[in-house]
């Protein structure tokens, strides 16, 4: 009887801290505050869709987990993983690292590594420009999507709209495309509801940590050159 007790128990403590890490994991709420995008159509695993293409600026409230109270709040550019359009009325659950499930039919590990090498290189400044925004979304599609790397084949191919430059952007994206790092999988962030969503990280890497050291190195010579 003591064991049958003692197990209950712990099933009981198990299922609490389930449902409390499955609260606390969904207590996120993402309002759109700014959009650089533009509009076209798409063929997306078997069927055409209207769609629009672009980066997403997000203030992101993270509440606790009674849903009453913001415990964090901050701001961020995204790009959506999939085609679909975001639910501001909805509650979203945050993931770090790994692939989303279910999601995207075939998505894989060399796919997901494709789309974090493209946004940790170049999301951080392609919403600047909106011919840039939209290339880079639309390569996220193709490298998520399909094995061709072809915006014209496969399950993922460009109907109608877009510019020609985004289209261009989208392009050169696809011929430089790599897998990323495990690391970088590794601190990859994105919010899952019915569609997902991807944030681009804070500080630009490697790109920034180059041009740091370029940077010093530049004023260090300078103060060199002064003092001489």
């Amino acid at each position: 009887m003591r064991r049958v007790l003692v197990l209950m128990a712990v099933l009981a403590m198990v299922f609490v801290a389930t449902c409390c890490a499955s609260w606390a994991a969904a207590d996120w709420r993402l309002t759109l505050t700014q959009g650089v995008w533009q509009s076209g159509t798409v063929y997306w695993m078997g069927s055409n869709q209207d769609v629009y293409a672009g980066a997403l600026k997000m203030k992101v409230d993270k509440y606790d987990a009674g849903h009453q109270n913001i415990i964090q709040t901050y701001y961020s550019w995204m790009y959506c993983i999939d085609k679909a359009w975001y639910d501001p009325n909805d509650w979203y659950e945050r993931q770090q690292g790994g692939i989303p499930i279910n999601n995207i039919p075939d998505l894989n590990e060399d796919k997901w590594a494709r789309k974090v090498w493209l946004i940790n290189r170049y999301g951080w400044n392609s919403w600047l420009d909106v011919d840039k925004a939209t290339g880079l979304q639309l390569a996220i599609w193709e490298v998520i999507t399909d094995d061709t790397l072809d915006l014209n084949a496969g399950n993922f191919q460009i109907v109608s709209g877009y510019s020609t430059a985004a289209i261009s952007y989208a392009n050169t994206l696809l011929g430089l495309v790599q897998k990323a790092s495990q690391a970088e999988i590794a601190a990859d962030i994105y919010y899952v509801n019915d569609q997902n969503m991807n944030e681009v990280p804070p500080i630009p890497e490697p790109f920034t940590l180059v041009l740091a050291t370029l940077g010093i190195g530049t004023v260090a010579g300078l103060r060199r050159l002064v003092a001489r």
